[in-house]
């Protein structure tokens, strides 16, 4: 298989979602793949997991247009969920994506995190363990450093036009400038030594196994004072509030949030029930975690003050305010953005020349120096790469370049990011020299490394339920 045949396979299931199509089954969407691509799809050989892979980037390709197409949070919210309810239940696990616990983001659930972190079309933001882009939805992309190891995936986060995009260690890695916002949802997991053996990290006056809160600290250390983060972590299991306390007072978890509520300020902090991740193949449940810069919290630990708990989509909701959306003022599909890649093993302060991504119609990216907007992105991320912007020319199109919305016309649809599936010959990946795969190195020894670079336990399936403490 290759880059050309994921992006289409991606492209042609963008289309069916904007359309409206409801897959019943992944068999359904395996089904389509096998037109698509002309391929014999069988359980257990590699495609499939590449069916899963690319219905999670068209998911999170049509969302940015809803969220673009959206006039309020709330209507916004309510199209993803439909959306959501559209894409099939994405239960295939490959040897690799069980290493690296790699459960993507439920895309109302992104939608929701990505607005109580208040990203905004204006504010810088950094992403350490990115996937394919969920958690950044709301996000001007020019404004966007997203890291991601996984070479499929980075692959993926290059249609965006994301201003920066690293493969760095996430557990290590930082920003060569403080940002507004941070977002994670990092792979849960530990990290075996040569013995074996969980190793254990320090982080502040304490230690963890952890690696979803040793990279939420170090991405933490991105934010800017006054900054703002939300972090998606592991939850903890249990019928009754007592048993849930009780898990958060274990010794990783107590410690854990010490640290992180007396240094930053935690203002909002609840648990997602594991039944509203369904569709991505996983069943545990998460805590939300909301900060606003850094100083000490006033909410007492989560062991004290158990975390509400939200079991369905409806209820969730009331967690959104319902604020008008702010919309790119630029299109995003009128001049991809440029992005640096910085691979693993470089350094922060050294940031390569930047290398041109294609437009989403094939076609070359031009310098536009009249860009009023280009500068003052530049000036924000303080960086010596200039963005790629041009203003709209099509009088059609709405703020954000996008037309894009449940119910609109087929004119409206075709009009949005699937605009090159109109003639394949222009599409993203139809030119391979200019392709970012070319610059992506790919990891290797994959099935016996995770997301970071670094040796897991054989057999990490074994140690899941102590990720949460249970």
């Amino acid at each position: 298989m290759n880059q050309e045949s994921r992006e289409r396979l991606t492209q042609a299931f963008s289309q069916s979602l904007l359309l409206g199509q409801h897959y019943s089954s992944i068999t359904q969407a395996r089904a389509q793949a096998q037109d698509v691509l002309k391929v014999a799809i069988r359980p257990g050989d590699t495609w499939v997991k590449v069916v899963d892979e690319s219905m999670e980037a068209a998911v999170v390709r049509v969302a940015g247009a809803i969220v673009q197409g959206s006039e309020t949070a709330h209507q916004a919210y309510d199209r993803l969920v439909e959306l959501l309810e559209q894409q099939p239940n994405l239960g295939v696990r490959t040897s690799t994506s069980v290493m690296q616990q790699a459960y993507s983001t439920p895309i109302p659930i992104a939608f929701l995190a990505a607005s109580l972190a208040e990203i905004t079309p204006e504010t810088t933001v950094y992403e350490p363990t990115a996937g394919n882009g969920a958690l950044l939805i709301n996000a001007d992309p020019r404004l966007v450093i997203a890291n991601e190891l996984n070479s499929d995936r980075a692959t993926e986060l290059g249609f965006h036009g994301f201003g920066m995009l690293t493969q760095e260690d996430a557990m290590t890695y930082r920003p060569p400038e403080k940002v507004d916002r941070v977002i994670a949802n990092p792979p849960f997991g530990t990290i075996a030594d040569q013995n074996g053996d969980s190793q254990k990290f320090q982080i502040y006056q304490t230690w963890t196994t952890q690696i979803d809160q040793v990279i939420a600290f170090n991405a933490l250390e991105s934010m800017k004072v006054n900054g703002r983060a939300v972090l998606i972590l592991g939850g903890k299991l249990g019928q009754t509030e007592e048993a849930r306390s009780t898990r958060y007072h274990s010794r990783e978890s107590r410690a854990f949030f010490k640290q992180l509520y007396d240094r930053y300020n935690v203002i909002d902090h609840f648990s997602i029930d594991g039944g509203l991740y369904r569709k991505q193949g996983a069943g545990f449940p998460i805590d939300l975690i909301v900060i606003n810069g850094q100083g000490q919290s006033d909410r007492r630990l989560p062991a004290a003050d158990v975390p509400e708990i939200f079991t369905s989509f409806t209820a969730l909701k009331e967690k959104l305010p319902d604020a008008p959306l702010l919309r790119l003022s630029v299109p995003l599909d009128a001049d991809r953005e440029r992005s640096v890649f910085h691979h693993q093993g470089s350094t922060g302060g050294n940031i390569p020349h930047p290398e041109k991504l294609p437009r989403t119609d094939g076609t070359a990216a031009g310098m536009d120096d009249e860009s009023r907007f280009s500068r003052r992105r530049t000036d924000l991320f303080e960086t010596d790469f200039p963005p790629n912007l041009s203003s709209p020319t099509d009088p059609n199109t709405r703020p954000g370049g996008l037309e894009v919305g449940m119910g609109h016309d087929d004119r409206s649809l075709h009009r949005s990011i699937l605009q090159s599936q109109r003639d394949p010959s222009r599409s993203l990946s139809s030119n391979p020299d200019r392709f970012p795969t070319s610059r992506l190195p790919e990891p290797t020894g994959q099935s016996q490394r995770n997301d970071f670079g670094r040796l897991v336990k054989p057999s990490i399936t074994e140690n899941v339920m102590t990720d949460f403490d249970l």
